[in-house]
């Protein structure tokens, strides 16, 4: 065989190996194709008080795959691993503008951050909607016994809002509010503020998780800061209170009614 052969069957034995390789990679990558995902809204513009659901769509989810929501204002129920989640947009809200707000799902693997995609809702500040009510609300719907002689449906309102704060172990701020429809005793007031998760207030031990209803229905308190704040009228029987929690107990046999709003800008 001359010189000239054998460089021939190199050449071609190279071609055929870079053809292998190049076929070897392509059917690697099509089992292995990239990682997507879509987000959407029931409808772009709510009323302040709605609630909307939201949707994540994958797209070759990689294994070990696990999500987490956020919103910049409002409360998503449930926060973590679930591709639906309830968006509920505040009832009080500083300011006579329609405001938009950004729902973010961020997907890991493991501890690693692997995409985050965003939303927005506009809350349109003209119009006002019911507070959600029944088994499934935020924000419970009333329960009896009413206080007696009275109309009025068990409520509870935060009439001094602690400001806006990032939250931390050392700054507090006072809280205060109003309760009516329900005698004081048998009822007590629980209160969360809202930084990474709901953080029980004042303090996470014993009696000092409750917050006692005055004679005239008054309640008043210290509180660490948060972005957002919670007060819930509870029954005397709702002895055990979530300390920390990425949801809020919701209406039942214990807990009666409850006010959710933003902290004070």
């Amino acid at each position: 065989m001359n010189t000239s052969s054998i460089k021939d069957h190199s050449l071609h034995g190279l071609l055929f190996l870079l053809a292998l390789s190049l076929s070897l990679a392509g059917c690697r990558g099509s089992s292995h194709e990239a990682f997507g995902a879509e987000v959407s809204v029931e409808k772009a513009e709510v009323k302040p008080g709605e609630s909307i659901k939201v949707y994540a769509e994958l797209k070759h989810p990689p294994k070990g795959l696990h999500y987490r929501w956020a919103a910049d204002r409002g409360q998503l129920e449930p926060q973590a691993d679930s591709l639906e989640t309830t968006y509920t947009a505040p009832l009080s809200m500083s300011g006579d503008q329609d405001i938009t707000v950004k729902i973010t799902v961020e997907f890991f693997q493991g501890d690693k951050l692997i995409d985050r995609k965003p939303v927005s809702v506009i809350i349109k500040k003209d119009e006002i909607a019911n507070p959600p009510t029944g088994p499934d609300s935020t924000i419970p719907a009333p329960s009896l016994p009413l206080k007696e002689g009275s109309g009025d449906q068990p409520s509870i309102q935060i009439t001094h809002i602690p400001p806006y704060h990032p939250g931390g172990p050392v700054e507090m701020f006072r809280i205060e509010g109003k309760v009516s429809g329900v005698p004081p005793e048998g009822y007590r007031v629980v209160l969360y503020a809202y930084s990474d998760i709901w953080w029980i207030q004042p303090f996470s031990t014993g009696e000092l998780r409750f917050t006692e209803i005055q004679s005239d229905g008054s309640f008043s308190t210290q509180t660490h800061g948060g972005m957002i704040y919670a007060a819930l009228l509870v029954r005397d029987s709702f002895t055990d209170p979530p300390t920390k929690t990425d949801n809020l107990p919701r209406k039942g046999k214990d807990v009666v009614a409850a006010q959710i709003i933003e902290g004070r800008k």
